[in-house]
């Protein structure tokens, strides 16, 4: 692909991998586990930071700094999860989106660690020598850190663990008594989300080469929702279609400015209204998918 982009259609197709890992990794917590979240940018922007400090202030490479960033994302899910396990739904997304209004204020207020309002520039990294110096280089890291995070999510999914996400999803009573500790797994859903946000957070820094609080609010939240709703909740496919689409739709709206926002709303409400089940289920109407896929989600 590469090989046939500009450097703009590359760029946004850059993007596109990051929301498809923060798709995924909200999905985990909201389509498999049932629960509400708005803390995930807060998750993301943790990552970036971490990810963008480590390599700054401290020289170490973004190639232990990025993994590093995902730890530091569960760490901040697991702190989280501790409320999540005895609030429900209304509540707990009160918590969350408190703690992401929380974090941005941070970002943008702590000069001496984030950089504040002016934001944190960073140098692309070096890779077997060569410099990672353009979006066409950067996009091939990209491919690869979203392949393997996608093969690693689905083998959760298809374990134990994710069989007791749908449970607590289902019912958490009926999970209950079937013996899953509905507490421990719920636990367990924030910490992945917030590892999956956080790695996303790293691949920002090389993407964008400066990380500015406003990456960060509210207002991405309600996208990275509006991605998982709108391509299907409890689906990777829905993951990839959601972050595909509400990536690319700004952009050839673009041109438009005078009705992009009108255009947009009216997309995306037809989307919910024809498609209830999103983009996938869409797909898996017109048979699309392979019945493995199909069985499988």
């Amino acid at each position: 692909m590469p090989l046939f982009t500009n450097n703009y259609s590359q760029y946004v197709i850059n993007l596109i991998f990051i929301y498809v890992l923060l798709a995924i990794g909200l999905n985990i917590i909201l389509g498999y586990c049932g629960q509400f979240s708005f803390a995930h940018t807060g998750f993301y922007g943790i990552g970036a930071y971490v990810c963008g400090y480590l390599i700054n202030r401290l020289e170490i490479s973004f190639w232990f700094s990025l993994p590093l960033g995902g730890i530091a994302g569960s760490i901040a899910a697991f702190i989280l999860s501790f409320p999540a396990r005895r609030l429900e739904r209304y509540w707990l997304a009160i918590i969350s989106l408190s703690f992401t209004e929380i974090m941005v204020w941070i970002f943008a207020h702590w000069d001496a660690v984030t950089g504040g309002v002016s934001g944190m520039n960073i140098h692309r990294p070096f890779l077997f020598g060569l410099p990672i110096n353009t979006d066409q280089k950067v996009y091939y890291v990209n491919l690869i850190v979203c392949s393997l995070m996608m093969i690693a999510g689905r083998r959760i999914i298809s374990s134990r663990i994710g069989r007791a996400f749908v449970s607590i999803r289902e019912g958490v009573l009926a999970a209950q008594c079937f013996g899953i500790n509905t507490s421990k797994y719920k636990v367990m859903a924030y910490v992945i989300s917030g590892f999956y946000a956080g790695i996303a957070g790293g691949m920002l820094v090389l993407n964008l080469e400066i990380i500015v609080p406003a990456a960060f609010d509210s207002y991405q939240m309600a996208i990275l929702i509006a991605m998982v709703i709108i391509g299907g909740k409890g689906t990777f496919v829905g993951s990839v279609a959601g972050a595909f689409v509400l990536t690319i739709l700004p952009e050839i709206l673009r041109q438009s400015k005078a009705y992009q926002e009108m255009i947009y709303g009216f997309l995306l409400v037809s989307i919910l209204i024809f498609m209830p089940k999103g983009i996938q289920g869409a797909i898996r109407w017109i048979r699309f998918l392979p019945r493995e896929t199909m069985h499988i989600q």
